[in-house]
């Protein structure tokens, strides 16, 4: 059964329950104060009388005198010096000897009555009672009775199709709801969200709560979609850049099957070529993998970090790989950015590397390489020059693409492609310009504050 027509059946038998509910207790206290009402009449009566029986000089025979008619529809009873006047009320009983309310039996019939004590003349004390038959008080509660029970015919099917009409209003935006659900469109990303007012908050918060978990489920989807897609150029990158480092190296190990006494000097000739395809594949490969990975790097792996001690510790480092560059740092004492640490490190080696390898004089065959780091008002800025031959114009966007490589370049064509994307991964941007001071490349690379764009 559907929420809504549960909501709906609810309230249709809830509301003719509490309608009956209402009538009984409504009718229980009309009875008590009919009850209420008669025991006053009662005393007003009995209040009314008595100065007259008190004034008659001797108690008359019933049915005469004031006792003849005192009581219509009901009756009074006068008791002094062990005799009984009577007149109307009930037959000769056992009367409680209290003032107040009393109700006699007689029968199968209730009387309601009240005491008063008084004086008899010529008899002493005595005690009068007045009587109303009860049978006056049930006509008036079930008269009433009657009425409460034609308005309850009236008002319980009314009640029924209302709490019908107001458990389907309930249930409406829990329908909207289901509606909007089956309405979404099945690719992730593409679709509208739920969020829309149902005003009602319940409703309203499960929409909100849907709408967080459908936007948890597209960034998943999302970061599936970009590790498939890392790992099929992964594959693609490694098949086609290793099939030439892995032909040449099974070209050598062949010749040195086929021809096992070459020369000590070729052989170590071959033996080298194969060391350098080895070391070129590995390379790729770890250049490769770096790459798939800065793909899957969300803001989840930022961290507060030190840029200008990142800096100083990678040129350091690279003196020791390249001993023959003369590398020169100028950066502040310390520099806090929020950063992806592993990525900005193999931005700064990667600059290093390619200024190192391709920033040497022609005049002494060596390079020199200036860091600079520094910050501003839009964010931090790292530059890394040398005095090389410098980059064509027509080349400086090129050399950002994967697997680019200058004549005669003994790199894999990867490492300035993880520079420009290590700086988009922080939302900035990587530019190769000339040196303003003379021949040369400076590349320039500006990260904002912010941090990640993604």
């Amino acid at each position: 059964m559907r929420l809504a027509t549960r909501l709906a059946a609810a309230c249709a038998v809830t509301m003719p329950v509490l309608a009956l509910a209402a009538g009984a207790a409504v009718l229980r206290l009309a009875a008590q104060d009919i009850h209420r009402e008669q025991v006053a009449e009662l005393r007003a009566w009995a209040t009314e009388l008595r100065p007259a029986v008190e004034d008659l000089p001797a108690m008359p025979p019933p049915g005469t005198g004031p006792l003849r008619g005192a009581a219509p529809g009901g009756g009074m009873v006068v008791e002094a010096a062990g005799r009984r006047w009577t007149t109307g009320g009930p037959p000769a009983a056992d009367l409680p000897e209290r003032d107040g309310p009393v109700d006699v039996r007689a029968g199968w019939r209730v009387w309601r009555g009240y005491a008063v004590s008084l004086t008899v003349p010529g008899a002493g004390p005595g005690r009068m009672w007045v009587f109303a038959p009860l049978g006056q008080e049930e006509r008036r509660v079930r008269e009433l009775r009657r009425r409460l029970l034609g308005v309850a015919l009236l008002t319980v099917p009314a009640g029924a199709a209302v709490g019908w009409l107001a458990g389907r209003a309930a249930a409406r935006p829990l329908t909207r709801l289901g509606q909007r659900l089956a309405a979404l469109g099945p690719e992730p990303g593409a679709r509208e969200r739920v969020v829309v007012r149902f005003g009602t908050t319940e409703v309203d918060a499960v929409a909100t709560l849907l709408d967080s978990t459908l936007d948890r489920y597209d960034e998943q989807v999302a970061r599936t979609a970009q590790a498939l897609a890392a790992s099929r150029s992964f594959a693609s990158a490694a098949a086609h850049e290793l099939r030439t480092p892995l032909a040449g190296m099974a070209a050598d190990l062949e010749v040195l099957q086929r021809h096992p006494d070459l020369p000590a000097d070729q052989r170590r000739e071959v033996l080298g070529d194969v060391l350098d395809a080895h070391r070129r594949a590995v390379a790729v490969l770890a250049m490769l993998r770096t790459l798939a990975e800065g793909e899957l790097i969300g803001p989840d792996s930022f961290a507060e970090l030190d840029l200008a001690e990142l800096a100083d510790v990678e040129v350091t480092a690279a003196r020791s790989r390249h001993p023959t560059a003369t590398f020169t740092l100028v950066a502040p004492p310390s520099l806090s950015y929020r950063g992806f640490e592993e990525g900005l490190r193999c931005l700064v080696t990667n600059l290093l590397d390619n200024a190192a390898e391709h920033g040497r004089t022609a005049e002494t065959g060596q390079a020199a390489v200036r860091v600079e780091v520094s910050a501003g008002v839009e964010g931090v800025r790292l530059i890394v020059e040398d005095r090389g031959p410098g980059v064509p114009p027509a080349h400086r966007e090129e050399i950002f693409g994967r697997f680019w490589r200058g004549p005669g370049s003994r790199g894999t064509g990867l490492g300035l492609a993880l520079v420009a994307q290590q700086a988009a991964l922080h939302g900035g941007r990587v530019e190769a310009t000339e040196r303003p001071d003379g021949p040369g490349t400076r590349f320039v690379v500006r990260l904002p504050w912010q941090g990640a764009a993604r």
